[in-house]
């Protein structure tokens, strides 16, 4: 392996800035031989006979070869060329065709004095470091000994927790001590390869000079202080917890080091492979002189005939369907027709999504065009048929929503946090806090309830989808399991926070809205009703991914977290998401903007137009994922447009008009469940939402109808194109492109949990709201 790969491979990913640059250092040398091949074309332009040239002889001595003063023409273009390239203010840059026996010397002067600069600036950079690096691990050693000697409990803290935390302080300092050894060593032996190469070009013979000139300024060229250190931690460890044993107490250091070693090495490995593939956009293999290309057909042709067959089915028994219900009378039959056409693209729609008989944003992408053909749009009267050029711009149009900018801003955020390693931070900082998987699990579940409530369930996935994923990408293959269960934890519990505040999603607001000019519910009232059901739900949602996935057989590798100062595009970034939240939960912030999407407009616009963010990174957006939302959301604009969930919630209304109110609840409570996981929570909402208001207002309780509809909504949850947090979930891949989690995955645990939320909901969450009298 070329020590350049061999650099990426073993550094830590945090401290990169401060490792020596190899490659820069390189590029200058090859100067040398771009000159030294000018030199030899000039010569074989002056000679009548040239003599073929073997590969060692391609490669003169530079300091004391002496060549003819004639270049050809192309030669002494490629030397300007490399030599403007290297700022270089010589001779040969003013003269167009030719070069001298002295511009040769001047340059090659030149260049070896910027190689040399260059060397010492690499070289005090990384001593900078590394001495920055050792006074603080000297410091955390003392405050050890100190700690373990004093036996400094807090009041009250087990005797036993005590020496457990002990225990991993230890653990994570020593592998620390490891990783700056490490980063000595590295370094130390890219100076070594550098010089190597420098004298193999050049014949100068200066590498053994200028390692020993380094070796007498830099102390990482010889850590004995740091490797003093090690031992003594050793020593220490041993004493404190082996019986003095120091063995024993290498063994099991030295193993955790084997585990850190296995985590980011397969970590990086698999940064390095989606970065490849993400250049690769295609599957090629080389085959003689050309590349063949391969054909992997995407369709499953069992599920889009069992969808057509499903389609077909709604579409022709709809008629006899529709007349069976009691208020259908009350609709002109152009809307009833509508409405008929409506339901059988949802039945489509939703077996195509359920068995992902084709791409899921392939589908997404066909709604629109179903829509028109279907006619299922109609006029705000609902008796005639839009014109197909008005259907086609309504069902275009509702795809560019500001629900897509506030997903493009989520996902530029994500962008930044994983570019700056920010992400990778605080996941290293979540497995510090939670030293078990189940811990994990349950610590990111609380985490997406949390800030669903403040940002939006929209936002939260992709940001702890972008914490989680550091956190498992070294894992081996047989973790697995473990990775769809953090993925699902995120999505359900994401989901779950929906409910929590009245600013925590869409469907929120919109019922807000539909109490105006009838008794409100305050901010206070709300949270009151919701964090106990979420607790609840969370705590159950847990259980039901232990009991699935059995985190507990999985093992976290002990991770030292690699603190270093923030630079500015740090801050910048960290600064344009405290901002952007901020807005996000101050209300009057976003009844200025008007929404959330034009709020997330800001980091689109700081990341990108301050160069944080590249055209690249834009680019490798997941808008699959964008379009499958966008496909969803033009779905639920074709639903509203038929009024089928009116005409069905109007039938529903007149058949219970003699019903107890929690039955009226529960019913309507159920129709929700399952309309909102086949369209959308906010599309539902909009439609059914307003209706719950009218049917709650008769009888007397508009603020339990409405805030239970709500709540329904965000407890829907059964297929992938449900809500944003099951969306963002199955678009995770891995770093070949593979996703973690197939919508089979989502659907099991998604009806399951949908249950367990909806029981929830009509037992306790009745009583709640009913006991404090709405």
């Amino acid at each position: 392996m070329k020590f350049s790969k061999q650099l990426l491979y073993n550094a830590v990913a945090e401290w990169r800035q401060y490792y020596m640059d190899y490659g820069g250092l390189k590029k200058i040398i090859s100067k040398f031989k771009k000159i030294q091949v000018a030199q030899l074309e000039g010569d074989e332009s002056d000679s009548d006979n040239p003599k073929p040239k073997t590969d060692d002889e391609a490669l003169p001595l530079l300091a004391s070869s002496v060549r003819s003063p004639v270049l050809n023409r192309t030669a002494s273009a490629q030397v300007l060329l490399d030599l403007e390239e290297a700022n270089l203010d010589t001779r040969v840059s003013s003269r167009m065709y030719g070069a001298t026996t002295d511009d040769f010397s001047d340059a090659i002067e030149k260049i070896e004095t910027i190689f040399f600069n260059q060397l010492e600036i690499n070289a005090q950079r990384v001593e900078g470091f590394y001495v920055r690096m050792e006074k603080e691990l000297e410091r955390i050693s003392n405050a050890l000994v100190r700690h373990a000697t004093n036996g400094n409990r807090k009041d009250g803290e087990d005797r036993t927790i005590f020496y457990t935390s002990l225990r991993r302080r230890y653990v994570e300092h020593y592998l620390e001590i490891a990783e700056v050894l490490n980063f000595a060593e590295l370094n130390k032996t890219g100076f070594e390869k550098i010089m190597k190469k420098h004298d193999k070009v050049t014949n100068l013979h200066r590498k053994d000079d200028k390692m020993r000139e380094l070796s007498g300024k830099y102390s990482f060229t010889h850590p004995g202080k740091l490797e003093a250190m090690k031992q003594s931690v050793e020593e220490e460890f041993a004493r404190c917890f082996w019986s003095g044993d120091v063995d024993h107490a290498k063994e099991e250091l030295r193993e955790s080091l084997r585990e850190l070693v296995i985590w980011e090495r397969n970590t990086i490995w698999r940064d390095m492979l989606q970065s490849e593939r993400r250049v690769n956009a295609v599957v090629a293999k080389k085959a003689g002189q050309g590349i063949k290309r391969y054909w992997m057909p995407s369709l499953k042709p069992v599920p889009v005939f069992v969808s057509v067959i499903m389609f077909l089915i709604v579409l022709l028994a709809s008629p006899a369907l529709f007349d069976l219900l009691p208020n259908i009378s009350h609709y002109h039959p152009v809307n009833v027709y509508a409405a008929q056409r409506s339901l059988s693209l949802v039945v489509l729609v939703s077996f195509l999504w359920a068995t992902e008989a084709v791409p899921l944003y392939v589908t997404a992408l066909a709604v629109p065009a179903l829509s028109v053909i279907l006619n299922v749009y109609v006029t705000e009267n609902g008796k005639r048929l839009m014109l197909s050029g008005d259907a086609a711009k309504l069902a275009v149009s509702s795809m560019c929503s500001s629900t897509m900018l506030l997903i493009i801003g989520g996902y530029s955020i994500a962008s930044a946090l994983s570019k700056y390693a920010l992400d990778k931070t605080v996941a290293m900082y979540v497995l510090a806090k939670a030293g078990q998987p189940s811990q994990v699990l349950l610590l990111l579940m609380l985490l997406a309830v949390f800030l669903s409530m403040w940002i939006s369930n929209v936002a939260t996935p992709v940001l702890l989808n972008s914490i989680m994923l550091p956190i498992v990408q070294g894992f081996s293959a047989h973790s697995l399991p473990f990775v769809k269960c953090l993925l699902l934890g995120i999505a359900l519990s994401s989901n779950i926070g929906g409910m929590g505040t009245p600013i925590a999603s869409p469907q929120n607001a919109i019922a807000l809205s539909a109490l105006e000019g009838m008794q409100q519910i305050s901010f206070l009232q709300w949270t009151a009703i919701s964090i106990p059901l979420m607790l609840l739900m969370v705590i159950l949602g847990h259980a039901l991914l232990m009991f699935w996935f059995r985190p507990g057989k999985f093992s976290l590798p002990i991770i030292p977290s690699h603190v270093e100062a923030f630079t500015a595009p740090h801050y910048l970034i960290l600064g344009t998401v405290a901002v952007t939240i901020t807005m996000w939960c101050w209300k009057p912030a976003v009844a200025i903007a008007g929404s959330e999407g034009i709020i997330a407009c800001l980091p689109i616009l700081v990341f990108y137009g301050s160069g944080l963010l590249s055209k690249e990174d834009f680019n490798n957006l997941p808008w699959n994922v964008i379009m499958l939302v966008a496909g969803g959301v033009s779905l639920g604009s074709a639903v509203e447009a038929s009024k089928l969930l009116r005409i069905i919630g109007g039938a529903i209304s007149e058949s219970m008009s003699d019903s107890s109110l929690w039955m009226v609840s529960t019913v309507f409570s159920c129709f929700i469940f399952i309309v909102s996981s086949a369209t959308s929570h906010t599309v539902s909402a909009i439609i059914i939402l307003p209706l719950l208001a009218e049917i709650g207002a008769g009888i007397g309780h508009p603020r339990l109808m409405v805030m239970g509809g709500a709540l329904a909504c965000s407890c829907a949850m059964a297929l992938p194109v449900s809500s944003f947090p099951n969306t963002a979930a199955v678009s995770v891949e891995n770093e070949l492109g593979k996703q973690y989690l197939q919508p089979s995955d989502i659907v099991k645990l998604g009806v399951q949990m949908t249950v367990i939320c909806a029981s929830v909901l009509i037992s306790c969450g009745f009583g709640i709201m009913y006991l404090m009298g709405f």
